[in-house]
């Protein structure tokens, strides 16, 4: 079962936050309780917007979730994640109910269908052959890898954080 994870942008520092994600509808923030702390069970709230443990108010627009997926260097993908697939620099984003890599350029899948038989040539290689998505799942199935982890992409960046990593890969 996927681990159900969540990371913002600190409002008061813009530090990146892992944990829980928490919102209110009577107030219009956007909570991250630190994961270390969800284990701990105790989600009560004392009062309005004052829970029992320490919770960081992050930028609602850098809300993002996490993949289920470790990157080479062993880090958690999340969407907005920007990543290096072989020649391929994309965003990770959900897309028809998979993440996935999103890029601008169109995927040449016949590059890629070369590079799974060159790694391992008793693979047939299957790709569902989207324009500009591939899903992290497709990596997995054709390349590899350990339990969760995918040893051909590389996180190299984030949109909010490095926007140019994605601009230097449109048409």
């Amino acid at each position: 079962m996927r681990e159900h994870l969540y990371r913002g942008k600190r409002e008061d520092n813009s530090e990146w936050e892992e944990g829980l994600f928490l919102s209110t509808k009577h107030d219009w923030y956007a909570y991250i309780i630190p994961k270390e702390l969800i284990s701990q069970g105790d989600l009560t709230m004392r009062g309005r917007l004052q829970p029992k443990f320490p919770f960081y108010e992050v930028d609602p627009e850098t809300i993002s979730e996490y993949t289920g997926w470790w990157d080479k260097n062993s880090k958690r993908i999340f969407e907005g994640h920007i990543v290096r697939f072989y020649n391929i620099v994309g965003e990770i984003v959900l897309e028809k109910g998979a993440f996935g890599i999103g890029t601008h350029k169109t995927i040449d899948y016949n590059q890629l269908e070369e590079k799974v038989k060159d790694l391992n040539p008793d693979t047939l290689p299957s790709f569902c052959g989207n324009d500009n998505f591939i899903s992290l799942w497709e990596i997995w199935c054709n390349f590899g890898g350990e339990d969760e982890q995918l040893d051909v992409v590389e996180i190299i960046g984030n949109k909010w954080d490095n926007p140019e990593l994605l601009e230097v890969n449109k048409l």
